[in-house]
């Protein structure tokens, strides 16, 4: 079968982790790459090794506000979908303390985490796997960082069966970890239309999220899974770890620095 590996957000500790990651996932996968990301000021990542080695790079100029970018996919939902245009998304962001931003409707609505960002990049992912047709040119498809360092090589696709959603086992902050999951062309574009599934099932999640708080993207994750593939979901070990430069940015928590 044919494999595309993802990586999608900001490109970091990519220094540490290139060697491991390539012989570790994609030649132990034989896998195509993709780079999925947001350029921001002061970086460039045309000459990262993971865009080099890229046989397809989406990217996008990181805006100041989201809130345009969501207004746009909304309306397109709303459309599409043929659904009343009566959702309060504010409402939702209500429930929020600074885990999801950034959304700026006005000054209380400033949060400082990256949900909403990865949401985004979902969504703009979405839109880039249609107008390539890569939902026909690939069989399985890898969502994951460019900072992992694996322990073990990845296991083979052969065992991870491709009617299922496979998630690591572990990191899900009391929902369902977004960091590396296992896809098929079954079920990668729903996978990935977390937002279009907030707004078609905006009172589901909004009566499940207002007993969750504070709010994540694994929080939300774990709704859209349940709504969409609730007995599809299976788990692998969690073979790899988070790594990062002392400089390397983030939208939330630095970690503690180790020399070692």
């Amino acid at each position: 079968s044919k494999v595309l590996i993802i990586i999608i957000g900001q490109l970091r500790a990519t220094n540490l982790t290139y060697s491991n990651i390539c012989d570790n996932l994609i030649n132990k996968l034989n896998a195509d790459l993709c780079v999925c990301t947001e350029s921001m000021p002061n970086t460039d990542y045309s000459n990262n090794n993971f865009t080099l080695k890229s046989k397809y790079v989406f990217n996008f100029n990181k805006p100041l506000d989201y809130t345009p970018l969501f207004d746009d996919y909304y309306n397109k939902i709303i459309k599409n979908n043929n659904i009343s245009d009566n959702v309060n998304l504010k409402k939702l962001l209500e429930l929020e303390d600074d885990s999801m931003g950034p959304l700026k409707f006005n000054s209380f609505y400033n949060q400082r985490g990256s949900g909403w960002i990865i949401i985004n990049l979902y969504s703009f992912l979405v839109g880039k796997l249609l107008e390539n047709d890569l939902i026909n040119k690939y069989d399985r498809f890898i969502i994951t960082r460019s900072d992992f360092i694996y322990r073990i090589e990845h296991p083979s696709l052969d065992l991870l069966d491709s009617s299922f959603i496979w998630l690591q086992n572990g990191e899900h902050h009391g929902g369902l970890t977004n960091r590396h999951t296992v896809l098929s062309r079954l079920n990668v574009i729903d996978y990935l239309n977390v937002f279009e599934n907030i707004i078609i099932n905006f009172d589901i999640f909004y009566d499940k999220l207002q007993h969750m708080v504070p709010l994540n993207i694994e929080k939300y994750l774990l709704i859209h899974l349940k709504i969409k593939y609730s007995s599809k979901i299976r788990f692998f070990p969690y073979i790899m770890f988070i790594i990062r430069n002392a400089d390397d940015p983030t939208n939330y928590k630095y970690g503690e620095w180790n020399d070692k």
